[in-house]
């Protein structure tokens, strides 16, 4: 008796389905698909294209000793402090508050604080608007300072945001604050 082989689709190929390379090919768009779909669970900020953190206006940022706040933006400290201002530049205000959390000292300086625009010009802090952040000193456990920073950037500049250096570590942490 002769035994035949089973039978195969049409001219003798078997169905695409009975293929490794199909499966194979499935497999991967499954994998991809499942990597894909978000797990419910989101940051308090956004991450920017270096990987760092963003977090929004008024958000509470939970340091690793302490909270930060940025509360506001003012476009309008305007002052004759600034006789070039009006010509060249303007200033930018941004209210912060900054709290001890941790059970030591919280030395801090409003030099760690910089701003930052969209094109990545970094502004140092200028002494104008009031109640004005105080420019260093050291928090008390539970204790918080609250004040105004004001920043002179060129005319034009938008996009900002607020780069928070820790006094505590150096070099080691960033806070960026997208203000707007």
């Amino acid at each position: 008796m002769d035994q035949q082989a089973p039978q195969t689709a049409a001219g003798g190929k078997k169905p695409l389905w009975k293929k490794w390379w199909v499966w194979a090919i499935a497999a991967v768009v499954l994998i991809i698909v499942i990597s894909s779909v978000p797990s419910g669970e989101e940051a308090p900020g956004t991450e920017n294209e270096l990987g760092q953190t963003e977090n929004e206006l008024g958000q509470e940022i939970t340091l690793e000793r302490g909270v930060l706040t940025a509360f506001a933006v003012s476009d309008e400290p305007s002052t004759d402090f600034f006789p070039l201002e009006k010509q060249y530049n303007k200033l930018v205000a941004v209210e912060i508050s900054l709290q001890n959390s941790s059970d030591q000292a919280l030395p801090f300086k409003v030099s760690n604080f910089y701003l930052k625009n969209e094109v990545g010009s970094r502004f140092s802090a200028v002494r104008v608007k009031e109640p004005q952040f105080p420019s260093d000193g050291s928090l008390a456990p539970g204790e918080k300072v609250r004040g105004w920073v004001t920043y002179e950037v060129a005319k034009g500049s938008t996009g900002y945001f607020l780069i928070y250096y820790p006094a505590w570590a150096p070099g080691e942490l960033e806070y960026t604050v997208k203000l707007k």
